[in-house]
């Protein structure tokens, strides 16, 4: 799994309208894609699984470093 299939798997889960509203509840100046915390648990869950330890971390890393809030939350949870 490499960041940018992670991504467009993330983006096929974005609900339209919503990253704006996550923008102003967060109040951080990130990107938000609007995707809901069930589909970012239902992909870490499924990336957890086909990856190694060594491949999950490697793709956390990735994930975390876009600095995308659900990027974000789904590298904690690959951890």
């Amino acid at each position: 799994m490499t960041y940018e299939e992670a991504l467009a798997a993330l983006k096929a889960h974005v609900e339209p309208g919503r990253a704006e509203g996550m923008a102003e509840y967060h109040k951080v100046p990130r990107e938000y894609l609007g995707v809901p915390n069930p589909a970012i648990n239902d992909l870490a869950k499924e990336w957890r699984k086909g990856l190694d330890v060594q491949g999950r971390v490697d793709l956390a890393r990735a994930l975390w470093d876009s600095n995308i809030f659900e990027c974000r939350l789904a590298a904690a949870k690959l951890l």
